[in-house]
C-alpha cells in the first residue's frame, strides 16, 4: 500500500498586497499569488488537499464573492476548475475519496459541494468558527461553500494519522482550525504542504509572521512546527499561495511522485 502520485493543480489566480503574506513588509506592493489545489492518488484512496474557489467566479467573481473578490484580485479560468482536472485525468468526482481542508476560507473550499460522497476532513475549531466567524473575519468564509446537508464532513481536534503516508498536523493561527498535510512519497519524499500556515517561503526560511493571521503567537508556532517537520524529514514545503515557488513545480500532466 503506497501513494503513488501528487499533482498540483492550478486553480485561479490573485494579486494582493504583498503585506497580507508578509505582516508590515511591502505594503502597497502587489503581488502575485496562484491558487492551488493538490490531488494525491494512493492505494488506500485518493485525496483532495483543498478545494479552491467556487468556479461560478469564472463568470461573475463579484456576483460570487463580493468585496472579497476586488480586494483579492481573484481570476479564474476554466480549466482551472478542479472537475476540468479530474476529467483530464481520466477520473469522475467519485474517484475522490477524501477532501482535507486546510482550512474552510472562500479560496479553499469553494468546490466542496461537488463531491457529496467524499469524506470532508476538517478541524473541529475550524468548522465551528466558518459558521460564527469574528466580524473582522466574515469575507474569509462563505456559507455557500460549505453548507449542505448531504455533505459527509469528519470533524478532528490536531494531528490525524489518515493512513500510511498522509498525516494532517494542526498549524493554526492563521485560522482557529488551519492545518498542514504532510505526504510520504516513495521517491520524491516527504511533501508538506503547508497552505496559508505557511503562504509564502519567506515566511518560512525568515520566520515572518503573515498579515492575515486569527492569533499571531500561535501563527509563527505552526510556522516553527512545520520547518523542524521539514528538517527532521528532509522534506519539501509547498507554500500557500508563492508565485516563485509555483514557477517551478511540476504541473500536470507532470507530477511528484
Amino acid at each position: 500500500m503506497a501513494i503513488r502520485k501528487l499533482y498540483a493543480f492550478h486553480n485561479a489566480d490573485t494579486n494582493v498586497d504583498q503585506s497580507l503574506f508578509l505582516a508590515g513588509r511591502g505594503m502597497g506592493k502587489k503581488i502575485y499569488a496562484p491558487v492551488l489545489v493538490y490531488f494525491i492518488q494512493a492505494d488506500e484512496g485518493n485525496i483532495l488537499f483543498d478545494a479552491g474557489c467556487d468556479p461560478e467566479i469564472i463568470q461573475d467573481a463579484q456576483k460570487a464573492w463580493g468585496d472579497a473578490a476586488k480586494y483579492l484580485s481573484i481570476s479564474m479560468k476554466p480549466e482551472g476548475d478542479i472537475r476540468q482536472y479530474l476529467k483530464a485525468l481520466n477520473l469522475t468526482l467519485d474517484d475522490v475519496h477524501f477532501i482535507v481542508l486546510s482550512h474552510l476560507h472562500i479560496d479553499h473550499a469553494g468546490a466542496i459541494r461537488f463531491f457529496p460522497n467524499a469524506e470532508i476532513i476538517v478541524q473541529r475549531d475550524e468548522y465551528r468558527y466558518a459558521y460564527h466567524p469574528s466580524v473582522y473575519a466574515l469575507s474569509n468564509y462563505r456559507k455557500l461553500d460549505f453548507d449542505y446537508p448531504n455533505l459527509r464532513w469528519k470533524l478532528i481536534d490536531g494531528d490525524y494519522h489518515l493512513f500510511p503516508g498522509i498525516t494532517m498536523v494542526l498549524s493554526q493561527g492563521h485560522s482557529p482550525g488551519t492545518q498542514a498535510l504532510v505526504v510520504d512519497l516513495p521517491q520524491t519524499g516527504t511533501v508538506i504542504l503547508a497552505g496559508d500556515a505557511v503562504p509564502l517561503k519567506k515566511n518560512l526560511d525568515n520566520l515572518i509572521l503573515p498579515g492575515l493571521v486569527w492569533d499571531a503567537d500561535l501563527a509563527i508556532k505552526s510556522i516553527q512546527r512545520l520547518k523542524v517537520i521539514a528538517e527532521e524529514r528532509k522534506g519539501i514545503v509547498f507554500p500557500g499561495h508563492d508565485g516563485e515557488v509555483f514557477k517551478g513545480m511540476e504541473k500536470p500532466p507532470k507530477f511528484y511522485a
